[in-house]
Order: structure tokens, then sequence, then C-alpha cells
């Protein structure tokens, strides 16, 4: 696995690439301004596993076996790469098939965010089904005894600007049932 951090004229990004049996996974993630490094260290101990499991788009790469290198060889290769400015080929051509993925289908990208979840009894059975027919089968979202699936029975498509509708509502309600405490400096000085 490897994990290249560079500027890309706007954004800092970080592009992970993952080879597994000839096939390349890669990704593309956005740490906005420059990371320190203790950010890029809290990538890699606690998002990065989630994030190339959220992968699912692979490029065919010629397995190569490493072979011995000269280590003079060795410290030329890494300078040259240290110098590069982006990332191989063959991640390019994986991270374009993972966007052109999102692009066809981009509530994927929302699969597991808070506008994506909700409670039901069902799961099993209302799975990967189309929305309209979760929304209308027995047991499904316009049959739900629980105020939180009312909304999901009035709407007519699953898309992103749903999810993210739905995401906002939640957090605001969550903001009003659940609302933090107003703690005094004496307290807060523990």
């Amino acid at each position: 696995m490897k994990l290249t951090v560079f500027y890309d004229g706007q954004f800092w990004v970080g592009v992970v690439e993952e080879i597994v049996n000839g096939k390349l996974r890669a990704g593309r993630y956005l740490f906005g301004s420059e990371p320190k490094d203790q950010e890029v260290f809290a990538f890699v101990n606690t998002k990065l596993l989630d994030f190339m499991n959220g992968l699912s788009e692979q490029q065919s790469v010629e397995n190569r076996q490493p072979k011995k290198m000269n280590p003079k060889r060795l410290a030329r290769q890494v300078a040259r790469e240290m110098k590069a400015n982006g990332v191989s080929t063959f991640a390019q051509a994986a991270l374009q098939l993972e966007y052109e993925k999102r692009k066809t289908n981009p509530s994927q990208s929302y699969l597991h965010t808070l506008g994506n979840l909700t409670l039901t009894r069902y799961n099993s059975e209302l799975s990967d089904r189309p929305f309209k027919e979760k929304r209308d089968m027995e047991g499904g979202f316009a049959d739900s005894p629980l105020r939180l699936n009312k909304e999901l029975a009035k709407l007519e498509a699953w898309n992103e600007e749903a999810i993210l509708k739905r995401a906002q509502f939640l957090a605001d309600l969550a903001l009003k049932v659940w609302g933090y405490p107003q703690l005094s400096d004496e307290i807060l000085a523990y």
C-alpha cells in the first residue's frame, strides 16, 4: 500500500494505492489545507482501512515480483519518487473508474452516513431493493410505525439531495432531543 500526499494546485490530497493479486485500487482523500504530520498519521491509523474498503473499482496491473536492488539505485528511485508530483498512470486509471462509478451512482458515496440511516425491523427484507420498493412493501417505510420514517414514506426518489436533506433534518433533531449542557466555567476548569 502506498500513500502519496501532494498539492494539486487547489488542495492537499492523499492518493492511496493498493495492489492485491494484480489488481490496483486507488482512492483520493482530500486533506484541504496542508496537513500536519499528526493529521496524516491520524488518517493512516483511523480512517485508511474504512476508506479503502469503500473503494470497489480496480485496475489490472502487471504483477512484477520485487527483485533485489542495489542500495544506491534504490536511493535514486526513492529520490525520483519524492520529486514526482502526482501518482502513477495505473492509479490515475483506477481513480477515474472510481470517479465514474460514483458519478453514475452518487448515493453510494453516502452509504454509511447519517442521512442514509434509519431504524427498521425488516432490515434483511429491505436489503438492496430499490427505494420505491422499500417504501411501498409491507413493513416498508410507508408502513412503519416510527415517526422517524414518516418523511421517507412521502419521498418519490432516494438520491443525493434527499440524503443530504435527511442528514440535516436528523442532525437538527438530535440537537433538539439531546441538547448540549450549559456548564459553568468552574465546572469546565476541571
